[in-house]
């Protein structure tokens, strides 16, 4: 016994506290909004790169796209400011939906994925987790990973969104009155560009 080499203990010790250390470093490296198909599409597109989200660019992008587009294309009505008629630019429902909700939804990624970062952090440095339950809680993280990068679970909200486009179309035909999206006549219901 002591023949034995106290440095293989050591590095036995060094070794054993090494796979925690991975484990830990797993758990404070969640990055919740890097992952799934239409990251990797955004990724394609330059929209987005590995190591920067670009919440502003992409939030004005797809603002741009959703408020903007159908603006264009109601022009010159899109610049009346005729609540009554049901114009663009008074429409709450456009505001919220196209520009606040769409905005915010995009420029909040990068804050939850770095507050995320920050409490995991705290876990894997503070003694919360006990060593013992390190594995568990990597497989946790690998877990959230897999769900997070799930292409099911993104065409499913994709469905969703194409259903709830269908009812606002459908709806658009039995509306009783004009407005930005929908020319309504006595021999039925148009829909307009922007609509």
């Amino acid at each position: 016994m002591s023949g034995a080499d106290p440095g293989a203990k050591a590095s036995g010790g060094d070794a054993a506290d090494a796979a925690p250390a991975a484990r830990q470093g797993k758990i404070a490296e969640y990055l919740a909004s890097h992952g799934g198909p239409f990251f990797e599409l955004q990724a394609r597109l330059k929209l987005l790169r590995a190591n920067a989200l670009q919440s502003g660019k992409r939030a004005l992008l797809f603002v741009a796209l959703a408020w903007g587009v159908p603006f264009l294309l109601g022009l010159p009505d899109s610049l009346s400011l005729d609540h009554s008629q049901g114009a663009y630019l008074t429409d709450p429902g456009v505001w919220a939906k196209f520009f606040v909700a769409i905005a915010a939804f995009v420029l909040a990624e990068q804050q939850v994925e770095r507050g995320l970062r920050i409490k995991l952090g705290q876990f894997s440095r503070a003694p919360l987790i006990a060593p013992t339950s390190m594995p568990s809680a990597a497989r946790a993280i690998s877990n959230a990973l897999k769900q997070r990068d799930s292409g099911l679970a993104e065409t499913v909200c994709l469905a969703l969104a194409a259903v709830a486009a269908l009812l606002s179309f459908l709806n658009f035909h039995t509306t009783d009155a004009s407005f930005w999206a929908v020319e309504h006549t006595a021999e039925g219901n148009r829909i307009t560009a922007a609509g």
